[in-house]
């Protein structure tokens, strides 16, 4: 298994320790749907129980991947939302300096709504 596919199962597994050990120390992390920057490793943990606050079962299931020189990509599948999006990325000294993901939050208002009634 790549590294990157075991950091999205740290993801699936909720684990801020198992998460930042693949980011450098000044991460830059950004949910563009959300619109919320995250820096520095220190916050990281946070951003993590904030996510599997909105879905404790949330997952992603990711699909074509790749790691080339200094960036990386990955599809992915936001479940059990079915939302699609995708995480694009620099790495650095063998960590992630950043991330950037996009998906729709349209989707997932849809699925919050559906929740609810």
């Amino acid at each position: 298994m790549s590294w990157l596919l075991e950091y999205f199962e740290a993801w699936n597994r909720h684990d801020a320790d198992g998460i930042v050990g693949y980011m450098c120390v000044d991460i830059e992390f950004r949910d563009m749907a959300m619109r919320h920057e995250v820096r520095g490793i220190e916050n990281i943990p946070e951003f993590v129980r904030q996510s599997a606050a909105m879905s404790a079962v949330s997952r992603f299931d990711v699909g074509t991947h790749f790691v080339a020189n200094d960036h990386f990509y990955a599809e992915w599948v936001w479940q059990p939302m079915n939302i699609p999006g995708v995480s694009v990325g620099q790495i650095r000294d063998g960590k992630i300096a950043t991330q950037h993901d996009y998906w729709d939050k349209a989707l997932f208002k849809k699925w919050l709504a559906a929740q609810s009634g």
